[in-house]
């Protein structure tokens, strides 16, 4: 039997109760020893990294979509051109802001896989069917969940991770297939720890700082989010504040403790150092900082275009290159 489990992309980093950690958790709790994805899985997919942190291998069916995204964006384009077609591109965005709205409530992994969120996710493709009808959007749709059928043939016995929106229409398109049953699971440690991470990354000026930063410091995390990680967290919150020595001082820890796993960490925190040794006036160090997150083997696009910037100008607590700091000039 084929067990669908969702997958909200970057939207699990808005979700305690539901985050990669939590993810991991419920397929832990149903034996699960390998998955599949109809998501495309690009370097930057949060769930990527926890499965791999994870030892969960994942078999991903879907291939890269982003030249077909990039081109239903040029579709609207031509659409919005139109007097006819600016009002259907401002019905399906009163459609795209209920979806969004639904997305952001605070969701467990009960109420991600309820009746109610699927019915409304099917709703919403039977409304927007309607306003574009048969179209380059609405095939497309049809195809790629076309394709990812055809790979599942045969396959039983297997969870499979798949966007909320598409799981109602594979539920009838794969037959005796079902929503994974998350009754009477409860998330653990590690989603909690994840949760601090993911919370931290999202501080507004009304939030208790230093409440935050105790929270990520006391604890000794886990292999889903390790403590270089929290501290990583901290000194990006002493670095809004402008506590730079604070900053430098955790991030300089977090580089001395990082691990192979999860593979995004190392990058971040290494650029991230380059921009605080910047920011203090040590502009040599600053350069081996990122010339660190540079020559990793992965890092994240953000890290890579932070170090590059680094190494072509100092950073500086305005975010703009102070003048005449060129590393040529040095």
């Amino acid at each position: 039997m084929i067990q669908f489990i969702a997958d909200l992309g970057e939207l699990h980093r808005l979700h305690a109760a539901y985050n990669t950690s939590t993810v991991i958790e419920l397929l832990r709790s149903k034996g699960a020893s390998q998955v599949y994805s109809t998501v495309f899985m690009g370097p930057e997919h949060p769930l990527k990294f926890a499965l791999e942190t994870a030892g969960i291998p994942c078999s991903v069916l879907a291939e890269d979509d982003r030249q077909a995204q990039n081109d239903q964006g040029k579709m609207f384009e031509y659409l919005n051109q139109y007097a006819q077609g600016k009002k259907l591109i401002q019905q399906r965005q009163r459609l795209d802001a209920e979806l969004v709205q639904a997305l952001q409530q605070p969701l467990t992994a009960q109420s991600v896989h309820s009746d109610a969120l699927l019915q409304q996710m099917q709703h919403y493709h039977t409304e927007v069917g309607k306003i574009l009808e048969e179209g380059p959007a609405t095939a497309y749709r049809k195809d790629r969940l076309k394709k990812a059928v055809a790979k599942l043939q045969g396959v039983s016995d297997a969870f499979v991770l798949a966007a909320l929106d598409d799981i109602p229409e594979l539920l009838t398109l794969i037959e005796g297939s079902q929503v994974i049953d998350p009754a009477g699971f409860q998330p653990g440690e590690s989603s909690r720890v994840r949760a601090l991470a993911d919370r931290a990354a999202l501080i507004d000026e009304e939030d208790d700082l230093e409440a935050v930063v105790t929270g990520l410091l006391r604890e000794t995390g886990d292999a889903l989010t390790p403590k270089s990680e929290l501290q990583y967290a901290a000194a990006n919150i002493y670095l809004a504040v402008g506590d730079l020595e604070s900053a430098r001082s955790l991030l300089f820890d977090a580089a001395h403790g990082v691990q192979d796993h999860p593979r995004y960490l190392p990058g971040l925190i290494f650029a991230r150092l380059g921009q605080v040794r910047d920011a203090l006036g040590d502009r040599e160090n600053a350069v081996r900082a990122y010339q660190a997150a540079l020559a990793l083997s992965y890092a994240p696009e953000v890290a890579i275009e932070t170090a590059k910037q680094g190494m072509e100008a100092a950073f500086n607590m305005d975010g703009l290159p102070k003048e005449g700091t060129e590393l040529g000039e040095r």
